[in-house]
């Protein structure tokens, strides 16, 4: 695990590496110029970034550059930072809720918070090398396989046969993340892409929230059931759009004892789907197949004018299901009651007998 350390000061690079000095995983290097900081990124692969906001002792126009490093980390890697200076409480975190960014005040305590905190992040960081290399891993197969059943081609138009491979790289590539992995059960949170791969695109299952509103009440979402088809920018959209609407579990199943995991796993259409909270974004809530609205295409966007945001995804087969669970519901045929018990003893008797014995 390497560990960046962004302070013109030597002292505290030295108190740093004597405290892991046993610790022969973790590497720690020393930028003592705040502008060459992109190229340390660069040239070492950075798990962790400790940040002193001040240059010289004191609050200077290096405070300035320290913060430009603080952003430039926030919105254009992963890399989970620690705010390490005398002046960090004075420092205003527009990300304080982050659990990546953290901020250590230089004294007597520091570098028993500072091992604190590196402790902390390493199992992120790990899960993250590991991510990482199975990554790279299916990359490199992929580019392999693809260029050994390619690299006789015949085909003299290298435009075509350029898009060929390409194409079938990516797509590929995309469902060998998918194939073949037995992970077990999975937790009901997982069906969810987020964040959305395309903020602005939407998807059949696409849940979105009414700006403004309160995040943990079920009733500021909605689900989208158009088909994903006739939302796609660029393929003439349609103007309105079917949504589903979410209703409080309570409201739904009225009494606790009702909740039985049937309900839960069960893959028969029902009114209701239960949808598992998303940590910070809503709670637990029951999609109502039942409740239906109308609302504009044009009203849902990150813009700011716009009246309905996208919140997450869902993800494939659980869509799919969403879709089958709001047709039958909705499109079934009504039908009167039937006999089914003179049809039952019927079956019974006349289906079921025992074969008379040969002579």
């Amino acid at each position: 695990m390497n560990i960046l350390l962004i302070d013109d000061e030597d002292r505290v690079f030295d108190r740093l590496k004597r405290t892991f000095k046993d610790q022969d995983d973790i590497i720690i290097t020393h930028c003592k110029n705040f502008h060459h900081f992109e190229r340390y990124l660069s040239l070492y692969k950075i798990d962790i970034m400790i940040l002193d906001l001040n240059n010289d002792g004191g609050i200077t126009g290096e405070t300035e550059t320290g913060s430009k490093i603080y952003n430039t980390v926030y919105e254009k890697y992963f890399l989970p930072l620690i705010i390490y200076s005398g002046y960090s409480d004075n420092y205003d975190n527009p990300h304080e809720d982050n659990i990546f960014i953290k901020k250590i005040q230089k004294g007597s305590s520091d570098i028993k918070q500072l091992k604190s905190a590196i402790n902390e992040f390493k199992l992120f960081v790990e899960k993250k090398i590991s991510i990482t290399s199975s990554i790279n891993k299916n990359i490199s197969n992929v580019f392999r396989d693809t260029y050994q059943k390619f690299s006789k081609a015949k085909s003299t138009d290298i435009g075509s046969r350029t898009d060929l491979f390409t194409n079938l790289m990516r797509r590929r590539l995309a469902a060998s993340f998918d194939y073949g992995l037995d992970t077990g059960s999975i937790k009901a949170w997982e069906i969810y892409l987020y964040p959305p791969l395309d903020s602005n695109n939407l998807l059949m299952g696409d849940i979105i929230r009414k700006k403004g509103e309160d995040k943990n009440n079920p009733a500021s979402y909605k689900i989208i059931l158009s088909p994903s088809c006739d939302l796609q920018q660029g393929q003439d959209p349609v103007e309105k759009v079917i949504v589903a609407t979410f209703k409080q579990i309570r409201e739904a199943y009225n009494k606790k004892d009702k909740i039985k995991q049937g309900i839960l796993s069960t893959s028969s259409p029902n009114r209701f789907m239960i949808f598992h909270e998303l940590f910070g974004e809503f709670p637990h809530m029951a999609c109502d197949l039942k409740s239906l609205e109308i609302i504009n295409f044009n009203k849902i966007g990150q813009e700011a004018d716009k009246e309905f945001e996208k919140v997450v995804s869902i993800d494939s087969p659980f869509r799919e299901s969403l879709s089958w669970a709001f047709l039958h519901i909705n499109g079934r045929p009504g039908l009167p009651n039937r006999d089914f018990k003179s049809w039952e003893e019927d079956i019974k008797k006349k289906c079921f007998i025992e074969p008379e014995p040969s002579q």
